[in-house]
């Protein structure tokens, strides 16, 4: 009889391979939520797999090719985790995420907007991204608290 086993294909790395590492699945599935929403490289390869699904399907269908598709999203999240292995991992991982998605101020977007050669934001814009940084800020701290005592 099949059964479906949770392990990265790719690396042979199971869930319970990235929990002992420091990382449960709550953790993980957590962050991979957090990359699809704020992760623009993330998002389109999550809109990308919808060509994957046929035209007729049905909600469960799509439910199910989605739930599949998440699943392999997660797996791919959860070996980029090995990258924060170790004592110092999550304090690293908050580092980067904290660096990546919630600048410090809105100069700091402005500027590296006007590096890119990006026209600037409109007032609503700029208010619109503040927001988003907050809720991002949010986010990140509510994904640590998924940490287990011992992480």
């Amino acid at each position: 009889q099949w059964e479906s086993t949770p392990v990265n294909k790719r690396t042979g790395i199971t869930i319970f391979d990235a929990e002992k590492s420091g990382y449960n699945v709550r953790f993980i599935t957590y962050l991979a939520r957090f990359l699809l929403a704020f992760d623009v490289d993330c998002q389109r390869w999550w809109y990308s797999k919808a060509s994957d699904i046929p035209r007729r399907a049905t909600a469960d269908e799509v439910a199910s090719i989605r739930l599949e598709q998440f699943g392999a999203f997660s797996a791919s999240v959860e070996v980029g985790l090995q990258e924060y292995e170790g004592p110092e991992g999550p304090s690293k991982l908050m580092d980067s995420l904290l660096n990546r998605y919630c600048p410090p101020n809105i100069d700091y977007v402005r500027e590296k907007r006007a590096s890119l050669g990006l026209p600037p934001l409109t007032e609503a814009e700029e208010n619109k991204e503040l927001r988003e940084i907050r809720e991002a800020r949010r986010q990140i701290a509510l994904l640590f608290g998924l940490m287990e005592e011992n992480q």
